[in-house]
C-alpha cells in the first residue's frame, strides 16, 4: 500500500510539474500586423479596417485575430518624404491590429489580411509567412503588408443598364476611385492622376472592340464617352493602372446601347 501510495505522489507530481513547466514556459509576444495601400497611407477605420489572422502554419492553428483600427496615419512620413534604413512608418494612433501571442516555441506563421470595401467588388487578400519567436516583440511599425488596388465604384450606368443613343449625354461611364486607404485622387494632386491610365476596355463576346479613356473631370471622379461605339452589348472592364508604381485596379459592368 505504501509503494502504491509513493508512486502515486511521485506520478501526481511529475504531472503537476509537466503542466507547471508548460504554464510557465509559454511567454507572452507582442504582435503588431498593419496594412498599407500600395504607394499610399495606412488602411484603418475610414475604409472599414482590414482583417488580420495570424495562424501556426505548419498547424493551421489560429494564433489571433481581429482588424486593424485606428488613422491612414502621417502622409509626410508615409508617402512624401524621403525615408532612411530603420526609420519608421508609423504614428501614435495609426491603423494597426496589436495582439499579444503567448508562444512556448518558435512558430512559423502565416498572416493574413483581407480587405472587403465597399468600393470594390472584390475583397483583397495579402499573405505573408513570418516567424514568431517567444518574447522578441513584433512592436512599433511590426509587420507591415503593402496591399495593392485601387477602391473603385461605377456610378453610372447601373449594372445591365440599357443606354439609349439618342440621349448622347447619358452614353458615358463615371467612374469614382480613391487609393486604398481612402486618399483622393485628382491632377497634381499628392496622388496625382495625370499619369494614371484609365481605361474602358470594351469587349464584345469575346472580342476586344476598342480602349476609351478616361478623363479626370473633378477629384476622385472620372469619365469615358461611349457614344463612339455602334448599338450592341458589351462587358467593360474599367481599368486603372499607375505606370510609377506598377499599382492597378479593375472593375467590369455590362452595358447595352440601344437607339
Amino acid at each position: 500500500m505504501k509503494t502504491l501510495n509513493s508512486l502515486l505522489t511521485i506520478c501526481s507530481f511529475i504531472l503537476f510539474s509537466t503542466l507547471t513547466s508548460s504554464l510557465y514556459s509559454q511567454v507572452e509576444t507582442p504582435v503588431t500586423v498593419r496594412v498599407i495601400a500600395h504607394d499610399a497611407k495606412l488602411i484603418g477605420n475610414s475604409m472599414g479596417s482590414v482583417d488580420i489572422t495570424i495562424k501556426d502554419q505548419s498547424t493551421g492553428t489560429i494564433l489571433a485575430s481581429g482588424k486593424t483600427e485606428g488613422s491612414t496615419g502621417d502622409t509626410k512620413r508615409l508617402v512624401l518624404n524621403d525615408k532612411s534604413r530603420y526609420d519608421e512608418i508609423s504614428t501614435p494612433g495609426s491603423a494597426a491590429f496589436q495582439t499579444t501571442i503567448p508562444l512556448t516555441r518558435p512558430v512559423f506563421a502565416e498572416i493574413e489580411a483581407t480587405f472587403h470595401t465597399a468600393y470594390t467588388g472584390h475583397p483583397i487578400t495579402m499573405t505573408q509567412t513570418q516567424w514568431l519567436i517567444p518574447g522578441k516583440a513584433m512592436s512599433g511599425d511590426g509587420i507591415v503588408l503593402d496591399m495593392p488596388g485601387f477602391a473603385m465604384r461605377i456610378q453610372h450606368p447601373l449594372p445591365h443598364a440599357s443606354l439609349s443613343m439618342q440621349h448622347k449625354e447619358d452614353v458615358h461611364i463615371d467612374l469614382f476611385m480613391i487609393m486604398l486607404c481612402g486618399c483622393p485622387i485628382s491632377p497634381g494632386g499628392t496622388w496625382d492622376s495625370e499619369p494614371m491610365e484609365v481605361e474602358a476596355l470594351v469587349y464584345e463576346g469575346k472580342e476586344f472592340i476598342r480602349s476609351i479613356p478616361f478623363e479626370n473631370t473633378a477629384t476622385n471622379h472620372f469619365r469615358a464617352d461611349l457614344s463612339g461605339l455602334q448599338q450592341g452589348s458589351y462587358d467593360v472592364y474599367v481599368s486603372a493602372y499607375d505606370p510609377r508604381s506598377k499599382n492597378t485596379g479593375v472593375e467590369k459592368i455590362h452595358v447595352t446601347l440601344q437607339e
